[in-house]
């Protein structure tokens, strides 16, 4: 028997704010109990579609999280705005997760999986900004910041066989310590009329330093496993460099720029490499208003990804029994965008716009073979990407309901690129991983679908409203796998106040209908579509509902 509600979750977030001689500033702290888990079934299924084994899947994950800790300040120091922030952040977690099969054909035999994982994060984050008139007509700001992480994860493994006892005792050890420092200089130039220049600079200095100790206990004792990829060192420097002006005229306002990244990326321990990077980055954005409330604009202009420095390492993959290998050849994707929208106002609440777009996206990142077996993170060609994207917000007062408003979204896309394995088109992969809506944000760009609708109605000291949203599957198409991610409708809710003690006291509902978070795993004898149909597994789980009370005050 399941409880459909997950654990209590109660949070606090306190600040105070006031002024210190010439000093303004503010320190807060934001505190939770983290509690999170789920239950559901797993069904494995021949080639042939018959069933061969069925398991219940559960787990339980709780621990302490501290999301801030922060101290900022601000003040003039003669003719220099000075701003200085501070963040700390830290969490500890546990994870459970037991595994129990059933064979579902004669001949099989019952077995378990246990995976237990304990993960320490500890993060920083010290940043300052100052601002001054250089002269009449130039303005300069200077940014700093540096972002330190580490994080320690010790992983376990046991596999029980019903007959012939425990057969696997995996055990992991992972250190990440992931560091980003940036340093930017910006100036602002209105010495024209109906123009503003902008020059900016950039400096960033990103590393990731990774080490792996893993072991496997068959029954003869523990043996160092040696992880390919898994202990290394990877290391970025980057420039950004960016010249743009806005010019106006009238109902015309044009937005031209040019811009170059220019970066060098090394990686040492299990991989030797350095390679350098030089992009151009040109756009162009036109906007014509022709009247109160009304915009027109079309923006060209090409991007460049940023990598993330995790694709180019090995982990474990406790949960698969598989790795989830590191590419150390992997380069920045780079895009063409074009973007036709129009925005029309019809009151201060009431907005709709309407985005066309069109992507043509070279070095695509997605999933690389490397073997009949493994693939991972790389660039498999040029691709594209296309669709519409609705975004409008509108008063309900028309309907009876005062203060009260709903934002809509709407997006949907198609897209396209070769696949390594097949040689046939088919579209991009979408995100992995069963994290589910998370804060119901479009975190994916490669997503076909998503509908959003956010409610929202404000009384005198109370407001309540409801967030529903839906978006489509999301497969990865691995070398001899196709694995589709899908979930149900997610419905959130909310009411708050400041009736009592003036502090705003939240409650907070979120997944009310317990929707399904459905995995289709298609296994191919070898590789995928090229080959006939090895299994097939089918994961559904339920997180359950959640109540959450939120306290914050200023003081």
């Amino acid at each position: 028997m399941h409880n459909n509600a997950a654990p209590f979750k109660p949070g606090a977030n306190l600040s105070i704010s006031d002024r210190w001689h010439e000093i303004d500033f503010n320190a807060g702290i934001d505190l939770e109990r983290d509690t999170s888990g789920w239950y559901g079934t797993e069904r494995r299924f021949a080639g042939n579609g018959v069933l061969v084994e069925s398991s219940t899947d559960v787990s339980a994950e709780k621990g302490i999280r501290l999301n801030s800790l922060s101290l900022n300040a601000s003040t003039w120091v003669g003719e220099n705005f000075v701003q200085v922030n501070s963040k700390l952040h830290a969490r500890k977690s546990s994870y459970f997760r037991p595994f129990s099969s059933v064979p579902q054909i004669p001949g099989g035999t019952a077995s378990d999986v246990i995976i237990d994982t304990t993960t320490k994060d500890f993060q920083y984050e010290l940043g300052a900004d100052v601002e001054r008139m250089l002269s009449n007509t130039l303005a300069g700001k200077l940014i700093l910041l540096l972002i330190d992480n580490d994080q320690n994860s010790t992983s376990s493994r046991e596999n029980i066989d019903s007959i012939l006892g425990r057969t696997l005792f995996r055990l992991a050890d992972t250190d990440t310590a992931q560091k980003e420092a940036i340093a930017r200089l910006e100036f602002g130039w209105s010495r024209f009329t109906q123009h503003a220049l902008q020059f900016n600079v950039e400096w960033a200095y990103n590393v990731l330093d990774r080490s792996l100790i893993q072991t496997d206990d068959r029954g003869a004792g523990p043996v160092l496993v040696d992880v390919p990829g898994a202990n290394s060192r990877v290391q970025e420097v980057r420039w950004d460099l960016l010249l743009q002006d806005t010019w106006s005229l009238g109902k015309l306002d044009m937005d031209l720029g040019i811009g170059a990244e220019i970066s060098t990326l090394s990686q040492s321990g299990d991989a030797e490499l350095e390679r350098d990077f030089f992009f151009l980055k040109p756009h162009a954005i036109l906007s014509y208003s022709p009247g109160q409330g009304k915009q027109t604009s079309f923006r060209m202009a090409r991007e460049v990804s940023q990598l993330d420095l995790t694709d180019f390492v090995t982990a474990t993959v406790f949960q698969d029994d598989d790795l989830a290998l590191g590419n150390p050849n992997i380069r920045p994707e780079t895009t063409w965008v074009a973007e036709f929208s129009h925005e029309r106002r019809f009151a201060q609440d009431k907005v709709i716009k309407m985005t066309v777009f069109y992507n043509w996206i070279s070095d695509v990142l997605d999933l690389l073979p490397l073997s009949p077996d493994f693939e991972a993170p790389g660039n498999i060609g040029d691709g594209r990407r296309r669709g519409l994207q609705l975004d409008s917000t509108l008063s309900l007062d028309v309907l009876g309901l005062s203060n009260a408003r709903i934002d809509l979204q709407l997006r949907w896309q198609d897209s396209d690129v070769t696949d390594p394995v097949t040689g046939q088109d088919r579209r991009l992969s979408g995100e992995g991983g069963q994290g589910g809506y998370r804060t119901l944000e479009v975190r994916n760009k490669n997503m076909e679908l998503l509908t959003r609708a956010d409610f929202r109605q404000d009384f005198a000291r109370f407001a309540w409203g409801w967030t529903v949203a839906n978006r489509s599957d999301r497969p990865l198409y691995r070398v001899n796998e196709l694995d589709v991610h899908n979930e149900g409708v997610a419905v959130n809710a909310f009411a708050e106040t400041t009736r009592w003690f003036g502090v705003k006291t939240r409650l907070q509902l979120e997944n009310i209908l317990d929707f399904v978070r459905r995995r289709d795993r298609t296994l191919f004898i070898g590789e995928r579509d090229l080959t006939a149909v090895e299994s097939a597994v089918i994961n559904e789980r339920h997180t359950g509902y959640r109540v959450s009370l939120f306290v914050t005050g200023n003081f």
